[in-house]
């Protein structure tokens, strides 16, 4: 399927916030396995565990230096045995609403961003980001970019990162609801910022004034604007506002979601590829 490229610049606009950070909870015990590693590519650990928080927290700097927030990011990083081909998966803990300094009212942000706008963390008790990742996959754990053949786990998790801070659709990709509003922390199910952005490049309609049944049908085109009047800017007057080029961008739908791929190079811009 032909993809198309988003440039994605995260500009901030409040002076008094500082550069994000990043904190890396290992959930299963996979950045701590004691397998003998040679280093490699700037990246200096002597076990396979500590190869992976490595480049897992290098990825993690390149977004904080984009981001401003007083709020650490949680980032609750699971390795399983196989994601069945997949070399990776994450995505936002909780979407918020309402919440203090929220630029709209009754608009569904992702929680790290919710949190970085509110000034404190609204929900203390859990992480930010859960993401997923295969043990049986030879990632390159370099930090230099030089991974050759190899995936290349900084570069995956940069992606993956990118859709745990609210790049991707808060709808529900399977089940009974596919398409719907995913259910806020408040118990309501709001409209989320990303998806406001999205229309229906065929008739221009927008992502939400179509059946939760064609939300997430692959044969649709959408297109992401900070042009159209109702959609100014994905996350106005916020933290993380990306500035789009062209004015106007265009989204393959997945099969299974919205999100399509995130492509990040080492020392660059970020750039969503959908």
């Amino acid at each position: 399927m032909k993809r198309f490229l988003l440039m994605m610049a995260a500009l901030l606009v409040f002076n008094t916030a500082q550069a994000a950070k990043f904190e890396i909870i290992d959930e299963t015990g996979g950045l701590s396995d004691p397998t003998p590693f040679t280093p490699v590519g700037k990246n200096y650990a002597t076990t396979l565990g500590e190869a992976r928080r490595n480049a897992i927290e290098y990825a993690a700097q390149q977004w904080g230096r984009k981001l401003h927030s007083n709020v650490p990011i949680k980032v609750s990083v699971r390795y399983r045995s196989s994601l069945g081909g997949s070399l990776g998966w994450a995505y936002a803990k909780d979407v918020v609403a309402n919440f203090p300094n929220a630029p709209k009212a009754n608009m569904a942000y992702p929680i790290a961003l919710a949190n970085a706008m509110a000034g404190y963390d609204l929900d203390q008790a859990n992480f930010d980001i859960g993401m997923l990742l295969p043990a049986d996959t030879n990632f390159y754990l370099g930090l230099d970019g030089r991974n050759g053949s190899k995936p290349d786990l900084v570069t995956v998790v940069m992606h993956e990162l990118g859709h745990g801070l609210g790049f991707g659709s808060a709808v529900y990709a399977a089940g009974a609801n596919k398409g719907e509003r995913r259910v806020a922390l408040d118990g309501v199910a709001y409209d989320d910022i990303f998806s406001s952005l999205l229309y229906r490049e065929s008739d221009l309609k927008p992502f939400f004034e179509l059946p939760a049944s064609e939300r997430l049908n692959p044969s649709n085109l959408m297109r992401i604007t900070k042009d159209r009047k109702a959609h100014r800017n994905i996350y106005s007057g916020s933290h993380w506002q990306p500035v789009l080029s062209p004015s106007s961008a265009r989204l393959m739908l997945p099969s299974n979601n919205l999100y399509g791929t995130f492509y990040s190079k080492h020392d660059a811009t970020p750039e969503l590829e959908v």
